[in-house]
C-alpha cells in the first residue's frame, strides 16, 4: 500500500513555572525532536518561535510525515518517548508541564514563487501560518487576498495549503496555509502568525511536493 504523506503541526507552551524557556528548548531541540524523527514518524522536523511575545502559542514544530496514517497507530506512537526530563520534577507525562495543540494535515496544493523561475528546497527561516475553514463544496484553494500580500514579500519561497486529516464535528473543512520565506515579511496579514526558525533535525527531503528545480 502506498504511503500517504502529510504534515504534523504541533504548537506548544510551557505551563509549569519551574520549567524555563532555556530548559524547554534544550530538551525539545536535542531530545524530543530527535526522538520523533528517529522513530520513523517524520523524515525531518523543524522548530519555530512566534515573533509575537504575547501569542497564545509561543512554539511551533512542523514535521514532514512519510505516512500520516502512523498518527492513528497507537502502538507506533507509544514507541516515541513522551516523558519530561528528570530535572523538571521527575519523568512525568509531558502534558503535565507543557500544553500542546497537535494536528495532522494532508497536502492540498502549493503555489511556488515565480521569481527566477526556480524552486528553493530546504527548511525556511520564517513561516507565516493562517488557520481557516470552509463549508463550500467546491474545490478548496488558497485565500488569494492573503497570498497576494505575502508573495510580494522579500525572500518569499512558496505557499502550502493543507487540510486537517481528522474530520471536524461541525462538518467544516479545516485548513492551514503555510507561507515559507527567508525573511520576516514587512507587511502584516489578517489572522496570521509569524514564526522564526529555531532548529531542525533530519536528513530527508523537507518538501512533500514534487520538485520542479533547485538552486
Amino acid at each position: 500500500m502506498a504511503f500517504v504523506p502529510g504534515l504534523l503541526c504541533t504548537r506548544t507552551k510551557i505551563t509549569d513555572p519551574k520549567v524555563t524557556d532555556e530548559a524547554y528548548n534544550d530538551w525539545y531541540t536535542n531530545k524530543h525532536l530527535v526522538d520523533t524523527v528517529n522513530a520513523g514518524l517524520a523524515a525531518v522536523g523543524a522548530r519555530y518561535k512566534n515573533v509575537n511575545g504575547n501569542a497564545e502559542w509561543p512554539y511551533l514544530a512542523l514535521y514532514r510525515l512519510q505516512d500520516i496514517r502512523l498518527l492513528a497507530n497507537p502502538e507506533f506512537i507509544a514507541t516515541i518517548p513522551n516523558d519530561s526530563p528528570l530535572e523538571w520534577g521527575g519523568a512525568v507525562p509531558l502534558n503535565s508541564v507543557v500544553a500542546m495543540d497537535i494536528k495532522g494535515y494532508v497536502p492540498v496544493g502549493v503555489r511556488e514563487s515565480q521569481k527566477d523561475g526556480v524552486v528553493v528546497d530546504g527548511i525556511p527561516k520564517v513561516v507565516v501560518t493562517q488557520e481557516w475553514s470552509t463549508t463550500e463544496s467546491s474545490p478548496v484553494d488558497f485565500q488569494d487576498s492573503q497570498l497576494e500580500v505575502i508573495k510580494n514579500s522579500k525572500g518569499y519561497r512558496r505557499s502550502i495549503l493543507v487540510r486537517e486529516a481528522q474530520p471536524s464535528k461541525d462538518g467544516k473543512t479545516k485548513l492551514l496555509t503555510i507561507h515559507e520565506l527567508d525573511e520576516i515579511p514587512a507587511v502584516e496579514t489578517k489572522d496570521s502568525q509569524v514564526w522564526k526558525h529555531i532548529s531542525d533535525y533530519g536528513t530527508g527531503l523537507y518538501r512533500i511536493e514534487p520538485k520542479k528545480g533547485r538552486r
